[in-house]
Formats: structure tokens, C-alpha cells, sequence
């Protein structure tokens, strides 16, 4: 079985790699929430998101996401 890698011709055309591409981008590089929050399911579970704890729902992760935002505004490259 080959591994796929980022080396992997193609890899960009992989499903998953596109959907978390596209929220890392909004999330980190773009701060744009309402993007951010536009791909998240409606059954959102995040653990570690935030300092030991974990976030239930698109309302509570816009909440911290927005504070988030508020103190560290700039971009995040990854």
C-alpha cells in the first residue's frame, strides 16, 4: 500500500484535504469567522480547542472564535 503524502500527485484533489484546507484558511490565515463557522456541521464537537476544553456546537465555537479573533486579530500562517 502506498502512502499518501503531501508529495502524493494529486493530493490536492482529495476531498479532505480541500475541506480542511478551506478551514484552516478561513480560521488562521483569513480570521474570518463567518466563513469559518459556514463549514462547520450543525452537530460541531471540538476537543482542545481552547486551553483544556472543548466546544460543543457552532454557537459556542463562534463565541470563542470571535474572541479569539478579538485578541489576536492577525493571520496565522501554517
Amino acid at each position: 500500500m502506498n502512502r499518501f503524502t503531501h508529495e502524493t500527485n494529486g493530493y490536492e484533489q482529495f476531498p479532505v484535504y480541500k475541506a480542511l484546507k478551506d478551514f484552516f484558511d478561513s480560521y488562521l490565515v483569513n480570521r474570518d469567522y463567518e466563513k469559518t463557522i459556514s463549514l462547520l456541521g450543525d452537530d460541531f464537537y471540538g476537543l482542545g480547542v481552547h486551553e483544556n476544553s472543548a466546544v460543543e456546537g457552532k454557537e459556542e465555537f463562534t463565541s470563542l472564535l470571535k474572541a479569539e479573533l478579538k485578541a489576536m486579530p492577525k493571520a496565522i500562517d501554517y
